[in-house]
């Protein structure tokens, strides 16, 4: 059995267990076991193209709920939900460079706006326990990802601009 093959097994294992009884969501179980791979087309006749389509859609959909529920659900119904261990695996997953993921532009963009708030979220709640130096070494950091950023791009399109982003 390939490295691939065995490492795909272990995240469905992984799935199944953490998230199986798991109410509600985007999908229902028949899609989420298509998605892995466990069940094949349904006997629809429907095109693999179709179903991804349809998939991408629903997530698209799924996201601006999310944002929806974070605009309007109030701080201690979003405090329920948003945990670390919960995010943690979707932050991994946006943010890797890991296979069968290639580093791309898209990647490090979203890699790029997670530590552009992320330093903004910090820098704002602990504004009173940062000092020149860390202020110094913080517009350091979202210049490099900035820079960082810009590599992925090709020359005639690159428009880094050095302190872009930096906190006053």
């Amino acid at each position: 059995m390939s490295v691939a093959k065995r490492e795909r097994e272990k995240k469905i294992a992984e799935f199944l267990k953490n998230y199986s009884k798991s109410r509600g969501g985007i999908f229902n179980k028949k899609t989420r076991a298509r998605i892995m791979g466990i069940q094949r087309k349904t006997g629809r006749g429907r095109k693999e193209t179709d179903f991804w389509y349809d998939v991408r859609e629903y997530v698209k959909s799924a996201l601006v709920d999310l944002q929806l529920f974070l605009e309007f659900a109030g701080e201690k119904n979003v405090s329920m939900v948003m945990v670390g261990e919960r995010l943690q695996p979707l932050i991994q997953k946006l943010a890797s460079a890991e296979y069968p993921f290639k580093p791309d532009v898209r990647r490090a963009d979203i890699a790029n706006i997670l530590i552009q708030n992320g330093f903004r979220y910090l820098y704002y709640s602990k504004m009173h326990d940062i000092t020149l130096s860390h202020k110094r070494t913080i517009n350091e950091a979202l210049d490099l990802a900035n820079f960082l950023v810009q590599s992925y791009l090709p020359l005639e399109q690159r428009n880094y601009v050095s302190g872009n982003g930096a906190f006053p």
